[in-house]
């Protein structure tokens, strides 16, 4: 299976990029608690669909494809079921997850109806991290605090998205610009401890470039809500 990389490309504001954020989330604002902080090293993150309705998606998870050139016009999908098209939803039925603390198992972080494209088996779109990657994200605040606390570390090395019979992989760290242009911005919202209705959730943000036939002229902007089950 061929393997390509992202590479780096101009940035996006960080401000205006938490601003839908947390919009997103139904958030305005949140407090950093000081001097403490958690980091969750086990667990699952299972991605939330994203929603048919509001530009972008009112809720859950999306990605989206930004023309490099200024000015240029975004990737519009054929196969979107959003209510803007420039808009790919994510479907997290079915999958296990975004793991942490280990390789993510066979069958993928999305689940298995989200397509780019196309709505046919080759346009199939998803995401696994490899052997050996171990996923964490720590927080600021109490892990088991009811309000929202922002992402203070943490990384999805190991990452890979899976589209069309190959892996390009998306190296992306907190706070780092190596194959990014908009860092790995997050928070949770809830007691991290908390199971069934109580779980917490979880909003990563963040954007890398492309460098794929068909795809290289775009920087693809990512929105992950999930609910993290401990």
């Amino acid at each position: 299976m061929k393997r390509k990389r992202f590479l780096p490309t101009q940035r996006l504001s960080i401000l205006a990029a938490l601003v839908v954020a947390l919009a997103a989330v139904g958030l305005t604002a949140f407090v950093a608690s000081a001097g403490a902080d958690f980091t969750l090293s086990t667990g699952a993150l299972q991605l939330q669909n994203g929603s048919t309705t509001g530009t972008p998606p009112s809720s859950g998870s999306w990605v989206e494809l930004l023309n490099k050139t200024p000015g240029g016009a975004p990737f519009l999908n054929p196969a979107s079921t959003a209510a803007n098209d420039l808009y790919t939803l994510i479907n997290g039925s079915g999958a296990v997850g975004l793991l942490l603390g280990k390789a993510q198992p066979n069958g993928g972080i999305f689940g298995p109806l989200t397509y780019f494209g196309q709505q046919i088996v080759t346009d199939l779109f998803s995401a696994l991290t490899l052997p050996g990657s171990a996923p964490t994200l720590t927080f600021s605040g109490s892990e088991t605090a009811k309000g929202a606390r922002a992402l203070l570390a943490g990384n999805l090395l190991g990452l890979d998205i899976q589209y069309n019979g190959g892996l390009y992989n998306v190296q992306t760290e907190f706070n780092t610009i190596k194959d990014t242009f908009l860092p790995l911005r997050g928070l949770i919202v809830g007691n991290a401890l908390a199971t069934g209705k109580s779980a917490p959730t979880i909003l990563l943000h963040w954007a890398t470039g492309l460098l794929e036939e068909g795809f290289n002229a775009y920087n693809a902007l990512f929105h992950w809500v999930g609910t993290y089950i401990p």
